[in-house]
């Protein structure tokens, strides 16, 4: 029974695999990438703008310099909520809460 149950679960693991390699059901074109597509160069100005003029490193090091551990519950956690809060807000963001 063992083997019986052994092969049908190979070959139902080989129809769903197989699935994988073979076309698509409507045959549409598989969409282009970035370099095809021509987007490419605004995403490159995008992640480079971020490397540039983002606050991550600065958010990061408030996060773990000014308040520390958050250990669910405890007041850190209360603080560091505080502080996202008022980050979003000052990021301009209207539907902020918690």
């Amino acid at each position: 029974m063992r083997r019986v149950l052994a092969g049908a679960a190979t070959v139902a693991l080989g129809f769903s695999l197989g699935g994988a390699w073979t076309a698509r059901a409507d045959n549409r074109p598989a969409p282009k990438g970035p370099d095809e597509d021509g987007t490419k160069p605004a995403l490159v100005k995008i992640a480079g703008e971020g490397m540039m003029d983002s606050h991550a490193f600065q958010y990061l090091t408030e996060l773990s310099d000014d308040i520390g551990s958050r250990v669910t519950g405890t007041p850190a956690e209360r603080k560091a909520e505080e502080w996202g809060l008022a980050k979003m807000k000052a990021s301009w963001l209207d539907n902020v809460h918690t």
